[in-house]
């Protein structure tokens, strides 16, 4: 980029707004507004073809009922909508449910008919109604557009975090929510993109998470690979491992609403958790490779 080039894109990014969380979270309003308070993350890798499926999806309390959330990929992805499917879909393959013998032999309880209703989350908990838009990093023209569009306001912290994307000539997904609740969950958010290495957005320049934020991570691939924040592991704790038959692997397919054989067969998978008091974080998420590890499941059982 020339010198006119970076002058223009210093100019664009002195109108972006507010915060700068693991991904990005723009808000209209001149004080932060939207914290985030818990991440759902699944990276689906086929290293054949160099293609990542990654799926967000974030818990937040807003006192913005209109914001974006900025997803940066290396390059332009697909984007789906998919719900919450495929962790469901993933977690019940690390978590089977015990046949009846083993029930009988635990002994079933016995139900009194005043047992409390189940807590259920309320589906209108939900942003779902999610309307996306992607530009290059690098495209001036484009990026001034959108954030004069949405009147985003100055932040020297948001400045800081999309400079990183417009350098590597990245692009940049807004994910628009809207939502009447000040705490939600939004929807699963399916971005398909081409890598040479696995990646998860992480990357925060201050402290603008909630205390405690809860991440946690799907991992999806034929190998095993090793989590890293930069150069360093990730500090997330693994929960427990297995392998993704032929059944579930067309199950997170139909999932992700991918084709079926974009899902690789007999891959690895693996369930991570990180909870702890940090509320930024120095680097992105990139996967390499890790030693075998025995799974805790039965292989090909699901």
């Amino acid at each position: 980029m020339d010198w006119k080039g970076r002058l223009a894109m210093s100019s664009a990014l002195g109108m972006l707004a507010v915060n700068s969380q693991a991904c990005l979270l723009l808000s209209a309003f001149a004080r932060p507004q939207v914290a985030l308070l818990a991440k759902s993350n699944m990276v689906v890798w086929e290293p054949a073809s160099q293609t990542e499926h990654l799926v967000l999806s974030l818990a937040l309390l807003s006192k913005s009922s209109d914001f974006d959330i900025i997803i940066p990929t290396p390059t332009k992805p697909s984007v789906a909508v998919v719900g919450q499917q495929p962790f469901a879909a993933m977690y019940s393959v690390l978590h089977p449910a015990p046949d009846i013998d083993t029930l009988i032999r635990q002994g079933l309880p016995k139900l009194t008919g005043n047992e409390p209703a189940e807590d259920v989350e309320p589906k209108d908990r939900y942003a779902r109604d999610l309307k996306v838009q992607t530009i290059q990093a690098s495209d001036v023209v484009g990026l001034t557009s959108w954030m004069e569009k949405m009147k985003y306001k100055p932040s020297d912290s948001a400045k800081a975090w999309l400079q990183r994307y417009v350098d590597r000539r990245w692009y940049l997904t807004a994910v628009h929510v809207k939502s009447t609740y000040d705490m939600f969950k939004t929807d699963g958010v399916r971005f398909s993109f081409k890598t040479d290495m696995p990646y998860c957005p992480n990357y925060t320049t201050n402290s603008t998470w909630a205390n405690s934020v809860r991440q946690e991570l799907y991992v999806v691939s034929p190998t095993q690979l090793k989590v890293m924040v930069g150069k360093n592991p990730w500090k997330g704790q693994p929960m427990t491992y297995s392998y993704l038959g032929e059944h579930s692997s067309s199950v997170l397919a139909k999932h992700l609403k991918v084709a079926d054989k974009s899902i690789p067969k007999n891959s690895w998978l693996s369930w991570a958790v990180e909870v702890g008091n940090n509320n930024s974080a120095s680097d992105d998420l990139y996967f390499v490779p890790d030693k075998p590890v025995k799974p805790t499941t039965k292989v090909g059982s699901r």
